[in-house]
C-alpha cells in the first residue's frame, strides 16, 4: 500500500540517476558554502550576485534537492553566525537568505498537493496569540527609541518559525515531491555532518577559536578523567544528531521492515549525539525516544515487531559502544559521566554546570515577579540592567529568555502553541505513520534542550528552521505512491 517499507538511501536503479545528479548539486553547494564562509564578510555587489545564484539555483531544483539544501544551510549555519554577509549596514546570515529563498519559491504559482493534514482552527488562533506577543515585545523597546535592526533579529524565533512552516509546506506539496527521495537527500546531508564530525576529531581540529569570541562557545568538558573537548564539526549541526536518532527510531517502529538500516541509522544518531557531551541534547534524546516507543502505530502498517526492533538496535548500539570504549577510554568514559549523574561519579566542574543550568531555569521564574510582561525584545547591551539576568542565564534557556523577553504572557502563549501543535497531530490524519511520532519525540527532544540546554527555539535560528521543517513534513506530506 505504501513505500515506508523501503530503505530510504536505497532506491531502485532506475531512480539513482536523478538522486547523483541532486546529490552532486548537494555536494557542490556544501564545498561552496564553506570556501564563502572562509572568505569573510564580501562587499554589497559580490553579495547581491550571491543572492541572486542562490535563488535561481533554489527554484530551478526539484523540491526534493531543496529539502537537502536546507538541511545543509541548516546544519552550518554556525558558520554563517561567524563570517555573516554584510549588505549595507546590516548583517546577513544564512538563515536569512534561507527564509527568503523559501518564501520566494513558496508563492510562486507551481502546481501543489491539497493538504492532507492541516492545523486545526485553534491551534492557528494560539500560534496567532503567540506571534501577538512577540510583536508586542518587539514593539515596546522599538517605542522606546532602539533600532529597528537589532529588535528584527531578536524576532527570529516568530519569522523563522511561521515563514519556514509555510515556505515549507507549500514546498513538499509541490507535485514533484517524493517523500523517500527527499529523506534520501536530507540523510546523506545529515551524514555528511557527521562524517565531517569525525573527520575533525580524527584530524583534532575544533571549531572554537580562543581569539575569536564569535566562534563557538562550547568550551571543554571536565570529567573525572580530565579534559575533553567537544567542539568538533558545526556547532549547529549538533541539533541535527539526535533529530537522526529520532527519525530513525519512528521509521523502525511505525513503518519500515528494514530493520538492519534504521537500525544504523538509530546508532549513528545516538553515538555523535552523545559525543556532543550536550546533557541538555543526550536527555532530550532519552525523552523524544521514549515518546516514540510509546505512541501506537495504526494496525493498517505493517512493520517489524517491535522486541526485534528494538533488539537489533540494542545490539548495533551495544557494538558501537564497544568500538568506542576501545578507540578511545577516555571519551567513552566521559560519555558515560554526562548520560548517566546519579549512577556514574561527576566532576566538580559537572556539578557545576548541571547547576548553572537549574540556577538559570530558576531565575527565569524568578524574573516574573518584578516583571510579569518581560521587558521587551530588547538588544542585550542593555538587557541584563532592564531586567535584572545576566546573559549567561538567557543564553543557556530558552524558557529565561521567553520569561525575558515576553513575560507569563510568552511563556503560556508558547506552551499553548506547542500543545496544541501536538494535539493536531494525534488527531489528523496520518498517511506517512512514521512523521507523527517523529513530530511528538523531535518537539519533546527540542523542548527539553530549549529549557536545559541552551536559548534552542528562542536564541538559536538553526534549531527553529529544523523544528519548522519537522511540524511541515509532517502536515504537509502526502502518502508516498504505491
Amino acid at each position: 500500500m505504501e513505500r515506508l517499507a523501503r530503505n530510504p538511501l536505497l532506491d531502485r536503479p532506475a531512480r539513482l540517476r536523478g538522486t547523483a545528479a541532486g546529490g552532486v548539486v548537494v555536494i557542490l553547494a556544501g564545498l561552496y558554502a564553506g570556501w564563502l564562509a572562509s572568505q569573510g564578510s564580501s562587499n554589497r555587489e559580490a553579495t547581491a550576485l550571491l543572492l541572486l545564484g542562490v535563488a535561481v539555483v533554489a527554484l530551478a531544483v526539484s523540491p526534493n534537492v531543496f529539502l537537502g539544501l536546507s538541511v545543509l544551510t541548516i546544519g552550518t549555519d554556525s558558520l554563517s553566525e561567524a563570517h555573516p554577509l554584510a549588505f549595507g549596514g546590516t548583517q546577513v546570515y544564512s538563515l536569512d537568505v534561507l527564509l527568503g529563498v523559501v518564501l520566494l519559491r513558496a508563492f510562486l504559482p507551481r502546481e501543489r498537493a491539497p493538504k492532507r493534514a492541516r492545523l486545526g482552527d485553534l491551534t492557528v488562533v494560539l500560534f496567532a496569540i503567540w506571534a501577538a506577543v512577540m510583536i508586542v515585545a518587539a514593539a515596546r523597546p522599538a517605542l522606546s527609541g532602539y533600532a529597528l535592526v537589532p529588535i528584527v533579529r531578536l524576532s527570529t524565533p516568530l519569522l523563522y518559525s511561521v515563514g519556514l512552516y509555510i515556505g515549507f509546506g507549500r514546498v513538499i506539496r509541490e507535485r514533484g515531491f517524493d517523500l523517500d527521495t527527499a529523506m534520501r537527500y536530507m540523510l546523506t546531508v545529515a551524514l555528511g555532518l557527521v562524517a565531517y564530525m569525525a573527520l575533525a576529531r580524527v584530524a583534532n581540529t575544533p571549531f572554537e577559536d580562543e581569539t575569536n569570541p564569535a566562534i563557538g562557545h562550547l568550551g571543554t568538558v571536565v570529567t573525572t578523567g580530565g579534559e575533553l573537548r567537544r567542539d568538533y564539526g558545526l556547532a549547529s549541526a549538533f541539533i541535527v544528531y539526535p533529530v537522526i536518532a529520532l527519525a530513525a527510531a519512528a521509521y523502525l517502529l511505525h513503518g519500515s521492515r528494514r530493520a538492519a538500516f534504521a537500525s544504523a541509522m538509530f546508532v549513528v544518531g545516538v553515538v555523535a549525539t552523545l559525543l556532543t557531551l550536550i546533557r541538555g541534547e543526550i536527555f532530550g534524546l532519552v525523552i523524544g525516544l521514549a515518546a516514540i516507543a510509546v505512541v501506537r502505530t495504526p494496525t493498517s502498517v505493517v512493520r517489524t515487531s517491535r522486541p526485534a526492533a528494538i533488539a537489533s538496535a540494542a545490539v548495533a548500539l551495544l557494538i558501537a559502544g564497544l568500538g568506542l570504549w576501545v578507540a578511545s577510554p577516555s571519551t567513552a568514559r566521559g560519555v558515560a559521566e554526562r548520560s548517566l549523574p546519579g549512577v556514574v561519579k561527576q566532576s566538580t566542574s559537572a556539578n557545576q554546570t548541571a547547576k548553572y543550568r537549574h540556577d538559570a531555569v530558576d531565575k527565569g521564574f524568578e524574573v516574573l515577579g518584578p516583571h510579569p510582561a518581560g521587558v521587551g525584545l530588547v538588544p542585550e547591551k542593555d538587557l541584563t540592567q532592564k531586567s535584572g539576568v545576566d546573559l549567561g542565564y538567557v543564553a543557556h534557556s530558552g524558557l529565561t529568555a521567553m520569561a525575558v523577553y515576553a513575560g507569563w504572557f510568552g511563556l503560556i502563549a508558547s506552551v499553548l502553541a506547542l500543545l496544541g501543535l501536538l494535539r493536531d497531530s494525534f488527531l489528523r490524519p496520518r498517511p506517512n505513520p512514521w512523521l507523527h511520532p517523529l513530530l511528538v519525540g523531535g518537539l519533546l527532544m527540542i523542548v527539553f534542550y530549549t529549557v536545559y540546554g541552551a536559548a534552542g527555539l528562542i536564541g538559536q535560528g538553526w534549531v527553529t528552521a529544523l523544528a519548522a521543517l519537522i511540524v511541515a513534513m509532517r502536515f504537509n506530506a502526502r502518502e508516498s505512491p504505491a
